[in-house]
């Protein structure tokens, strides 16, 4: 609540009374919006969440953000790339566009969107995506809401079977061993 030696004042912004007062002379909002999620809805392409539901404290900033002259660091809707764990690994993809000739490879680990562990053709799949065992089930859903982090790390494709991670679920290679001669 002191002012740093640039004269920056950071005060912390509270739901228990109205924002209107607390908001009158603040010129910047930093956020964590992830930990104001209440619901997320994954849409069914690749265009990841398609609507959130924020606590009501925070659907108040937006409103109130709408008739103020105050910027919100991170915008909330750029949200929405980094709570979809498919929607992560589709933009780390662009990484290999970076590679440059005569310098080590930067690439997205490998990795598989299911949306049923009973699947026949589970093991091909795996296959096909190039993930080894042991490997890391992670829900597509990236933060906010109580399951995201819900993970586990299978052996073998035995043991998709009865695996309590919430679906869809996106596989990746959960170890990687590097050797160093």
């Amino acid at each position: 609540m002191y002012p740093t030696p640039s004269r920056l004042i950071f005060l912390p912004l509270t739901f228990e009374i109205p924002l209107s007062s607390q908001l009158k002379e603040v010129d910047v909002i930093l956020h964590k919006a992830t930990d104001e999620i209440v619901s997320i809805e994954l849409g069914s392409s690749l265009e990841s969440c398609t609507r959130i539901t924020y606590t009501t404290g925070m659907q108040e900033v937006q409103r109130y953000k709408v008739h103020s002259d105050f910027v919100v660091i991170d915008p909330l809707d750029n949200i929405f790339s980094v709570l979809d764990r498919l929607k992560v690994q589709l933009i780390l993809l662009g990484l290999q566009d970076l590679n440059v000739e005569g310098r080590r490879t930067i690439r997205a680990p490998h990795f598989l969107k299911v949306n049923n562990f009973s699947v026949p053709d589970l093991a091909q799949r795996l296959s096909e995506a190039k993930l080894p065992f042991p490997s890391i089930v992670k829900p597509q859903v990236a933060c906010g809401v109580a399951d995201s982090h819900s993970m586990a790390i299978v052996f073998g494709v035995q043991d998709f079977k009865d695996l309590s991670v919430p679906l869809p679920a996106v596989v990746q290679v959960s170890i990687k061993l590097v050797t160093f001669a």
